[in-house]
């Protein structure tokens, strides 16, 4: 299924992001090509990495760039401004002056790294391979104390991939996990972004991988409906400009299953809702 059309992709990273290569122009000739009705570019702002790179200067370029494309595509494709800002719990005020003086359509927030003793750095650089159940366990147990703190003190708009651990854990490592162990603190997250208008991203760069599954699964998304949640986003999550549409149109199909027949996309830090297409 690649039919994306109408779509509004609203989680992209380019060359500014500390982990992709990808040419933002490219990307929005991808997006064009392929029929989105709408892109976000949403570089990394991941706190870690703040004494090495110059996490500010690579997201004011991020916002350049994107600004000069929004007039290149006018007509063709909206392009709207963001960031994802990863780990804010690691340093609260590092994205806040980024926040106060520039103009975002969308703030995303997530957890790459978790403060887990003894590995200060991204999970995806993690190597799960001789951790055992107990300290697997105590890994996801910290990384959603770290989201549920990143949900309760952080200024973003939409929550990323709230199971994106399980990508790495399951899908790369083969260790398995039992999710009702963590139930009460998933159900308190979504309460507290429901509470709060923020929105559930259905992350879809998961989709035909070695993990092959939406993050967070169709479950977690039908008892964020339950509890009153109505804005989700769509996201493939690209960081190379051929994955722009990277399980867009699966996302659609899953969330049409729900019962679900609108999705947003944010301009000015609001949603606006759009129709999703019959996938």
């Amino acid at each position: 299924m690649n039919n994306a059309k109408g779509i509004y992709g609203c989680h992209n990273h380019t060359f500014y992001s500390e982990d992709s290569n990808g040419d933002p122009a490219r990307l929005c000739a991808e997006a064009v090509r392929s029929g989105l009705a709408g892109i976000a570019i949403t570089d990394h702002f991941d706190t870690e990495f703040l004494a090495r790179r110059d996490q500010v200067g690579y997201i004011r370029r991020s916002l350049e760039t994107t600004r000069r494309l929004q007039r290149a595509y006018a007509g063709q494709l909206r392009i709207f401004t963001g960031v994802e800002v990863g780990s804010a719990v690691l340093y609260p005020e590092g994205i806040r002056p980024l926040l106060a003086t520039e103009d975002f359509d969308i703030v995303i927030g997530s957890v790459h790294t978790v403060r887990y003793p003894g590995w200060i750095l991204p999970f995806s650089r993690i190597d799960f391979t001789p951790f055992t159940e107990a300290q697997i366990h105590d890994f996801l147990y910290q990384y959603f104390i770290d989201l549920q703190e990143t949900a309760d003190t952080t200024d973003f708009d939409v929550l990323a991939h709230l199971t994106v651990p399980l990508r790495y854990i399951i899908g790369k490592y083969r260790k398995p996990v039992d999710m009702n162990r963590y139930q009460l603190q998933v159900r308190r997250i979504l309460q507290t972004i429901v509470d709060k208008g923020i929105a559930l991203e259905v992350n879809t760069s998961g989709v035909g991988g070695t993990f092959d599954a939406f993050m967070p699964e169709r479950d977690i998304v039908q008892q964020y409906l339950d509890m009153g949640g109505r804005a989700i986003t769509l996201a493939s999550d690209a960081h190379i400009p051929e994955n722009a549409t990277h399980g867009l149109a699966e996302g659609a199909a899953m969330l049409r299953s729900l019962g679900v027949t609108e999705a947003c996309y944010y301009r000015n830090r609001k949603p606006v809702y759009y129709p999703l297409p019959d996938v």
